[in-house]
């Protein structure tokens, strides 16, 4: 598995987006415009969900799966929701952005990250209380509409961002991502109203239970935040 897209042809694409995002705080984190997956829309809901929902008024380390531009993580991070961030994403410029964020934002001595595909390339060692992603939640490709006129490249980075065929990093996920959690933590991803019985599947046979579904995407009505726990 590649996990570069082809960076001079992304790069010379949607020149007139912004290679910077504005935190809450004033802040700003600094990115290539195709790093950016949903988080700038969806970070408020999850926000609210933590506060209304988690189990703790403040985490000790929160993982952000599947980063991209890390503007969920960083708000938890910069709004003092978890002490300590770290990022993984297939993608090598996903965490290296976040590295460099990190410096800039003097969070460098509180923040990880590593570049993986799969939870099972994470080092043992890592271990969280608070766990969030926007992953790609579309089950297959089926419904994915293709520009004629879209590049190559435009059309396999929004299938990155946008489908996890027949759920296999949903799978490796919770398969794998046990051993990284304490006994308490917490896990709120993003996923489609109506693929829940098949995440539902996938939660029950590595023994964990949907909770809650928060309901909190106006713009995206199928959109939710879901919180998982361990049985």
């Amino acid at each position: 598995m590649n996990p570069v897209p082809t960076d001079p042809v992304l790069d010379s694409l949607n020149l007139h987006l912004p290679g910077r995002t504005p935190l809450t705080n004033g802040r700003f984190i600094d990115h290539k415009w195709y790093l950016k997956g949903g988080g700038d829309f969806y970070f408020p809901y999850f926000l609210e969900a933590i506060v209304k929902y988690g189990a703790k008024k403040k985490y000790n380390r929160c993982f952000e799966w599947c980063c991209g531009h890390g503007r969920i993580g960083w708000e938890i991070l910069t709004q003092d929701i978890s002490n300590e961030l770290t990022f993984s994403d297939i993608y090598d410029l996903a965490v290296y952005t976040g590295f460099q964020n990190a410096k800039k934002l003097n969070y460098d001595q509180v923040f990880t990250g590593y570049v993986t595909p799969t939870i099972s390339g994470i080092p043992d060692n890592e271990v969280w209380d608070l766990v969030v992603s926007n992953p790609p939640n579309a089950f297959n490709d089926g419904g994915y509409v293709v520009d004629p006129n879209m590049p190559k490249e435009m059309y396999d980075l929004g299938k990155r961002l946008m489908i996890d065929t027949d759920f296999v990093a949903h799978k490796e996920f919770f398969a794998n991502i046990r051993p990284h959690l304490t006994d308490d933590a917490d896990i709120f991803i993003t996923a489609q109203l109506n693929q829940k019985g098949i995440l539902e599947d996938i939660l029950t046979q590595e023994n964990f239970k949907l909770v809650k579904i928060v309901d909190m995407f106006p713009t995206d009505p199928g959109l939710k935040v879901m919180l998982i726990k361990s049985n």
